[in-house]
Order: structure tokens, then sequence, then C-alpha cells
């Protein structure tokens, strides 16, 4: 199951033994008729005696309409309260089904399975969470040392473009000084964003106006209107953040989305309030009230390295130097600054993409 609990994505085999092709995988759960989403949405197992003619129209058609499958029960892997996935068993023969004692046997297994599953989530993000940790400190590091060098280096541009009235390339040299340092302030204040040194000023605003403000602002990026659509929910309850740094993680995600649809595609924006327990998907905040943001693309995708990576600082695809690694446009520190700013709004930042299929952060 995936980061918002909207999809079943991965690989899937069959057996007897593992087929070398694998199947891929991406079902979406919606569908209020989809079995497996049944089975999502119930936390219960679901039999079905005629699966290919019903499943190969929910996103699995290349393994069932393979098969002559008979019947078919999909149960959910379910630890400590959430569905992590799901376990689609076929008894070994036509004539056998599945009695209610195969069926208790099978969800003691899936519990196993799940807890598997779930320990080794827990595992990846505490390692991510101690990476971006140690990036935090190196970031912050780097923003002070670099900082106090700016601020001679623009002092000294200042002065030298006042004495430079009469000399018109020394006072254009000391204006390229004056904006290339600007533009490393601006560097350095996302890198304190992501370093979280600032401190986020809180008041109660309205989400779906901070987004309106951001669209305004950024309408040149998205110059057929049909290429962004927005879904705000109606009557949605006051956020307690920080709102320009709501906004700049809105425009962060944005560039980003209009970047992987450079070259086609559509973006859209949608808010909505949920609730979070203990049944909820893996969205990692404590349990509670939330306003949730999401921006999807239907551009370019991310695979799994990219997607592992993309919240790091400095990292970056952009005109990537062969030699370096490191990006000769784009300071890589977008997404690395949003997720940051959304920590530090008591919130998170996911994201959830395949190659050709767009992405989505949450």
């Amino acid at each position: 199951l995936n980061e918002s609990g909207t999809r079943i994505v991965g690989q899937a085999a069959y057996g007897p033994g593992l087929r070398r092709r694998l199947a891929e995988i991406n079902v979406e759960l919606s569908d209020a008729e989809n079995p497996i989403g049944r089975c999502v949405l119930t936390r219960e197992p679901v039999t079905m005696a005629n699966p290919s003619s019903v499943l190969r129209e929910f996103g699995i058609k290349r393994i069932f309409s393979r098969l002559a499958i008979h019947s078919v029960v999909f149960v959910p892997l379910i630890a400590s309260g959430q569905v992590v996935g799901v376990l689609a068993v076929q008894p070994s023969s036509e004539e056998s089904t599945l009695d209610d004692e195969g069926i208790t046997l099978l969800k003691s297994l899936t519990n196993e399975i799940a807890g598997v599953v779930l320990t080794k989530r827990f595992e990846e993000r505490i390692t991510e969470s101690e990476k971006m940790r140690t990036s935090g400190l190196l970031a912050a590091g780097i923003a002070h040392n670099f900082n106090n060098l700016l601020q001679a280096i623009l002092g000294q541009a200042s002065l030298l473009e006042m004495q430079a009235e009469t000399d018109p390339r020394v006072k254009r040299a000391a204006q390229l000084m004056n904006e290339a340092a600007n533009k490393g302030a601006a560097l350095v204040k996302q890198l304190m964003s992501f370093a979280h040194l600032e401190r986020p000023f809180r008041e109660t605003c309205d989400v779906n106006y901070l987004i309106e403000i951001v669209l305004d602002s950024l309408r040149g990026m998205f110059p057929i209107p049909q290429k962004l659509r927005l879904y705000l929910g109606d009557n949605l309850p006051k956020a307690f953040v920080d709102s320009s740094q709501v906004r700049q993680i809105i425009t962060n995600l944005l560039s980003n989305a209009q970047e992987a649809t450079a070259s086609g595609g559509e973006v859209t924006v949608s808010t909505d309030y949920i609730v979070v327990d203990h049944r909820s998907p893996h969205f990692e905040v404590p349990f509670g009230h939330y306003l949730r943001i999401v921006v999807r693309d239907t551009g370019v995708g991310m695979d799994e390295e990219t997607k592992r990576r993309c919240f790091e600082p400095f990292f970056t695809t952009k005109n990537v130097d062969p030699m370096s690694g490191l990006g000769m446009s784009g300071s890589g520190l977008g997404l690395a600054a949003a997720y940051a700013l959304a920590k530090r709004n008591s919130g998170n930042l996911t994201v959830e993409s395949r190659i050709g299929q767009g992405t989505a952060f949450t």
C-alpha cells in the first residue's frame, strides 16, 4: 500500500515458483467495486469465485488474463493497526475452497508478513531521519559561515558602486557582484530553512487563500490554463502555521511540478481535511486533525533512487556534471527546504512517483 493508502503498487509474481517476468502492479483503490480496495477498507478477507472476469478491469489484467484462476482470496496485511498490503491466495484446485479455518490460518500468516513489512519501513525511515539530521547540521554550519562572507562582499560591493559614478564599467561590475551576492543570500535562506534555523511565526490562516496567492505570483509558469487544475476543499478550517513558510513549500512544489511537465502534462493542486488515527496510512504525523495539500503532476515521474533521495539537500537531477555529480543548474534545495519547513510546522511531506506516471507530493 502506498504512503497515502490510495493505491497498491509494486511487483507481483505467481507460483508455484517465481516466474522470471514479474508483473508491474498499480491498482487504484478508490473504486467502490474494486475487491482489493474493499479488502483494504473493511480489513477483512474477500473471496472471489470468478476473479478473471472482474479483476482485469482493476489494473492487474496481465496476471489474471494469463491464468485460468478459478477463485482467489484477498487477505489484508495488518500491522500495528495499519494496512500495509494485501496477500492474494488461490486454492490448490478448482474443487477446493478455503473454509473458516483456512482463512484464520491465512490471517495469522499475513500478520507475520505485515510485521516484517512494517519493520522494514520503520528501519528505512530511521535511516532517512538520521541522514536528514546529519545533513541539517552540515547545512547549518555552511549557512552560518557563508552568510558572514556574503555580508563582507555585499558591503564592499555597495561601497564600490557608490564610488564608481564616473566609471560605468566599474559600476556595472559592482552591480553584478551585488546581484550574485544577493542570490547567495537567497541560497543561505534556503539552507537555514532546511537546517531548522528559521523558527516559524505561527498564525491562523486560510490555506486555500495561501495557494491562490502563490498561483497569482506563478501564473507565468503555466501559460496554458488547462495545464493547471485546482480542487480546493470547501469550508476548510484554518491552519495554525507560518503562512510565509507554507507559501514557500507550495512554491517549491509547484516549481518542481512545472519542470516535470515542461515537455507536456498537467498539474493539479488539491486540498482537503482529514483525521489521522491508528487506521490511517503512513503519513507519519501524530494522531489528530490535519489539512492536506496535494500537488500532483502527470510528468516524467521518478525512479526509486531519485524518489528515495529527492529530499536530500543539494541532490538534483538538473544538468548534472558527470565528473562531480553536482547540478550545474538548480541548487538542489527546493524539496529539501519544503520537507524541513513542513516538519517545522508540525506536518510532513511525502512523495509518490513512478516513471512515466507522474508524481504526487502530499
